[in-house]
């Protein structure tokens, strides 16, 4: 395994929310998202386009936009266990954000 895998899922969650202040929801989502496993040994240089919602401490994807069927179903399953809760003035906004993955 020669190559070397600079993981930089800079998840540069460009995040572009329906309200711009402080964000913890940009926070939450950088520390959970990582390249899935079984895709660090692949080029990967990829965009996901993410639409979800917040309510009671849960994400709900309401659309999701990427070439990468693996990277789209990794994206719902991270939402689906996020724990958004302890964000109380977020919940019932719908938010849009791009998650870039690259491995190179």
């Amino acid at each position: 395994m020669k190559k070397i895998v600079l993981l930089i899922v800079a998840i540069l969650v460009s995040y572009i929310a329906c309200e711009a202040t402080e964000n913890p929801v940009h926070s939450m989502i950088t520390k959970q998202i990582r390249i899935p496993e079984n895709l660090k040994n692949q080029k990967l240089n990829e965009n996901v386009n993410v639409h979800f919602k917040l309510e009671n401490g849960k994400a709900y994807v309401l659309d999701i936009t990427s070439n990468n069927a693996e990277l789209k179903n990794y994206i719902v399953e991270q939402f689906q266990i996020m724990d958004f809760s302890k964000i109380h003035e977020k919940q019932g906004n719908i938010y849009f954000i791009d998650i870039n993955f690259k491995v190179l």
